[in-house]
């Protein structure tokens, strides 16, 4: 018996690929959230507050496939506008009415909220302009292209398009081989 042919591994596609991806992400945040639950409920809920803009543009990002630069960068600047009060914080220990008031202050919200929402509109914004550069930038190379053949085609004619030689041309060309053919030619010279 002839041994059966082996089948090719299946290739995951870029969706399964990136939707394994958002679950090891997510997995990922959901694990450290709760450790820092488990140390410390007060911070975990600063932590979490602070950080909602950063979960739900990843979450969002994940299902309309942004770029991920985006959404790095918001994590990134949601995070930086935290961290000046995380001393804070933690100098109030787990005391969830003293987090609870530092939770309220409209300096935090400003730096953090503000911050990632500023970078996230920023990058949207740029790169919506961006597109329109390009796409402008092209248009207007096709329209050049477009004048240079419209300026061909009216001084050869339109047979240069379909690739056949305009009858002046043809003509000329044809004239040529003709004078080309009656021409005498030399006679070969015999070497000794």
């Amino acid at each position: 018996m002839a041994p059966k042919p082996q089948a090719k591994p299946a290739v995951a596609s870029a969706a399964t690929q990136r939707s394994n991806t958002f679950v090891i992400q997510l997995v990922g945040v959901c694990s450290i959230m709760g450790i820092l639950a488990l140390i410390n409920f007060a911070l975990f809920v600063f932590t979490f507050v602070a950080m909602l803009p950063s979960y739900i543009y990843f979450v969002s990002a994940q299902v309309s496939s942004q770029s991920h630069h985006t959404t790095r960068n918001a994590i990134m600047i949601n995070f930086a506008g935290m961290c000046p009060w995380v001393p804070d914080a933690l100098s109030r220990g787990s005391e969830f009415s003293k987090m609870v008031g530092m939770l309220i202050d409209w300096k935090l919200f400003l730096a953090t909220w503000g911050a990632t929402f500023a970078i996230i509109l920023t990058t949207y914004i740029a790169s919506i302009t961006c597109k329109r550069m390009a796409i402008a930038y092209v248009q207007r190379e096709v329209k050049k292209l477009r004048d240079e053949q419209t300026e061909l085609i009216d001084e050869w004619g339109t047979n240069v398009i379909s690739g056949t030689v305009p009858p002046a041309l043809q003509a000329a060309a044809n004239a040529a081989a003709k004078r080309e053919q009656s021409a005498p030619r030399p006679a070969p010279s015999k070497a000794a």
